[in-house]
C-alpha cells in the first residue's frame, strides 16, 4: 500500500503537469480527446461530460489558424498567424508546436548501422497492454512472445509519458503480461516542448538499454518513434528494426476531404517514414503489398522480411463454449433461427460501417447484425440505425473476445477503398478463418492477401454487393479459411523473428 501511495503520489503530480502542457499546446485535439474518453466510458456522468466538451470544442476551434493545421498546411499557418498585429496566448502555443512539429517532420536520421546478430532486443512501444487494448498492442505482445520464443531476450519500454499521456496511470515502473515485461518512462517533469521530449525520452531510452545490454533496438510506425529510436542506436552503436505497421499519411488523409494528399503534412510525412525506412537497420512489414512499397521507396529486398498477423497456435484448437454463445445471443434478444453478421473492429469511417448500415436495410429480418467495439464515428453511425437489428455492444475486454467471434454466422470487414486500405493488413478476419467462419471482405489487396484470397470478397462501399455476399456464405463454414488460418501461426513468426536477429 505504501509503495503503492510512493508511486500515486509522483504520477499524479505529473498528470497534472502533462494534462496542462498537452492543453496549452493544442487546447482543440485535447478537448476532443478527453471528450472522446468521456464519450467511451460506462459512467453516465461522464457520457454529459462528454456532450458538454463537445460543445465547448465548436467555441475554442473557430481561428483560421486551426484549419490550416487541420488541413496539413502547417507553414501557410505559420505565416497567417505573422501576418497578424496580434494573436491569441492559444495561437502562439500552436505557432510554437507546428514549428517544432515541422522539425520534426524534416528530421535526418542518422548513418545507417547494419544488422547484426543480437539475443537481447529492447523495444520501444507507443503503448502496451494493460492500460491500452488495440490491434497494436496486441501484435506488439505477440511479436515480444515470439522473439522470446525464438531464444531472444525481449523486453519494452513504452514512450515517454505513457499511460498518463492517455489519462491513465501507471499500478508500477512496470507491468508483467503474459510473460513479456513492459516497463515506464515516468520522468519527474514533462519537457515542454516536442524537442526536449524527444532529447529526454532518447536519453531514458540510451540508458535503459545499457541497463539491459542491449544488443538491438525495435521500433514501430510512426516516424516519431523511429526518430527516438534512431538517435538512441546511434549513440549505443546497435542496430535496430523499424516495423512499419500503417502509413501514417495514408491514415491522416483518410479523414479528411481528397485533397489532403496534396497538403504539405502528406508530402512531409510520406518523406519522414521514407528517411526512417531508408535508415534503419533492417525493416518489418505485415503483407507483401506493404513490402513492395517499401521496396518502392528505396529500401533493397534482402533489409525487408514480412512478418503477418497471425493467429496463436491454442486458438486454432479452440472450441466455444456452446452455453456461454447461447447467453450472448439471448442477451441480444437474438433468436435460434436468426443468422448474425458481425463486426469486430475500431468504430472509425473508414472500416466503411455505414455500408454495412445500409446492407442490412436490404436483408430479411433472419439476419442480425453486431458491431464489437468502439470509437469515433460511432455517434454517427447510431444515428444512421433505422433497423432494430443492428446492436452496437462496445468494447469488450479481450478475454470476452473469442466468445464473440464465435457468436458470429458470417463475419465482415466492409472497409472503404482508400490507400490505407489497400495497404494495411488487420487481424480481424485471420481470427474469424480460424473458427470457420465464412468471411465477406471489401475487395481491396490487403484483404485478400490476408485472407489468403479463400473468402467472399465485394465491391468497396457497395451496400448491395455486401448484402449479397453474406446472403451467399451464411449457413456455410469455410474449411479453406480454416487451413490458411492454420497457415499463419505466431510460431511460425518465430522463426521469422530468429531469422531477423540471430541469422
Amino acid at each position: 500500500m505504501v509503495k503503492n501511495l510512493g508511486l500515486l503520489l509522483p504520477s499524479v503530480r505529473l498528470a497534472g503537469t502533462v494534462s496542462a502542457k498537452l492543453f496549452a499546446e493544442d487546447p482543440v485535439g485535447f478537448t476532443a480527446k478527453v471528450a472522446e474518453k468521456f464519450r467511451m466510458s460506462t459512467n453516465p456522468v461522464l457520457h454529459r461530460g462528454a456532450r458538454l466538451l463537445s460543445g465547448g470544442l465548436k467555441r475554442i476551434s473557430g481561428s483560421p489558424l486551426d484549419a490550416y493545421c487541420d488541413a496539413g498546411e502547417f507553414t501557410a499557418g505559420i505565416q497567417w498567424a505573422e501576418r497578424q498585429r496580434r494573436v491569441s496566448r492559444r495561437e502562439a502555443a500552436l505557432v510554437r508546436v507546428h514549428r517544432e512539429k515541422l522539425e520534426r517532420l524534416r528530421h535526418e536520421f542518422p548513418a545507417r548501422i547494419p544488422m547484426r546478430r543480437a539475443h537481447t532486443v529492447v523495444h520501444y512501444l507507443t503503448n502496451s497492454l494493460p492500460y491500452t487494448n488495440s490491434g497494436y498492442t496486441l501484435r506488439s505482445q505477440k511479436v515480444l512472445q515470439a522473439q522470446n520464443a525464438a531464444d531472444i531476450h525481449a523486453t519494452a519500454l513504452t514512450r515517454l509519458g505513457y499511460p498518463l499521456v492517455i489519462g491513465q496511470f501507471s499500478r508500477s515502473q512496470s507491468d508483467v503480461v503474459g510473460g513479456v515485461t513492459y516497463h515506464r518512462m515516468l520522468p519527474k517533469d514533462f519537457p515542454t516542448s516536442l524537442t526536449r521530449r524527444d532529447t529526454r525520452a532518447t536519453q531514458e531510452l540510451v540508458d535503459f538499454c545499457r541497463e539491459q545490454g542491449a544488443e538491438a533496438l525495435q521500433t514501430t510506425t510512426d516516424y516519431t518513434n523511429a526518430i527516438v529510436v534512431a538517435e538512441a542506436a546511434a549513440i549505443l552503436g546497435i542496430p535496430w528494426v523499424y516495423e512499419v505497421r500503417g502509413e501514417l499519411e495514408s491514415t491522416w488523409a483518410s479523414r479528411r476531404p481528397p485533397e489532403a494528399v496534396d497538403s504539405e503534412f502528406y508530402a512531409l510525412a510520406h518523406a519522414a517514414e521514407t528517411r526512417a525506412m531508408l535508415a534503419a537497420s533492417h525493416v518489418v512489414t505485415l503483407s507483401e503489398v506493404s513490402k513492395r512499397d517499401v521496396m518502392a521507396r528505396g529500401v533493397p529486398e534482402e533489409r525487408i522480411t514480412v512478418v503477418p498477423n497471425a493467429v496463436d497456435d491454442a486458438q486454432l484448437e479452440w472450441v466455444p463454449d456452446p452455453a456461454r454463445i447461447a447467453e450472448l445471443r439471448s442477451s441480444l434478444g437474438i433468436a435460434e433461427d436468426q443468422i448474425v453478421v458481425g463486426a469486430i473492429t475500431s468504430v472509425v469511417e473508414y472500416e466503411g460501417l455505414d455500408t454495412l448500415i445500409r446492407a442490412a436495410e436490404l436483408l430479411p429480418d433472419k439476419y442480425v447484425f453486431v458491431i464489437v467495439g468502439d470509437g469515433t464515428d460511432r455517434t454517427r453511425l447510431e444515428a444512421m440505425c433505422s433497423a432494430k437489428n443492428v446492436h452496437f455492444v462496445g468494447k469488450k475486454p479481450q478475454s470476452e473476445v473469442l466468445d464473440w467471434y464465435a457468436l458470429v454466422d458470417v463475419f465482415v470487414i466492409p472497409r472503404k477503398d482508400l490507400a490505407v486500405t489497400r495497404k494495411v493488413t488487420p487481424i480481424k478476419g485471420l481470427q474469424a478463418q480460424a473458427l470457420g467462419t465464412p468471411v465477406v471482405a471489401s475487395d481491396l489487396p490487403a484483404l485478400r492477401e490476408v485472407t489468403g484470397g479463400v473468402e467472399t470478397y465485394v465491391i468497396p462501399e457497395s451496400p448491395e454487393d455486401l448484402a449479397r455476399g453474406i446472403a451467399d456464405v451464411a449457413g456455410t463454414r469455410n474449411a479453406r479459411g480454416v487451413e490458411w488460418a492454420r497457415q499463419r501461426s505466431w510460431s511460425a513468426n518465430s522463426r521469422r523473428y530468429q531469422s531477423i536477429f540471430l541469422g
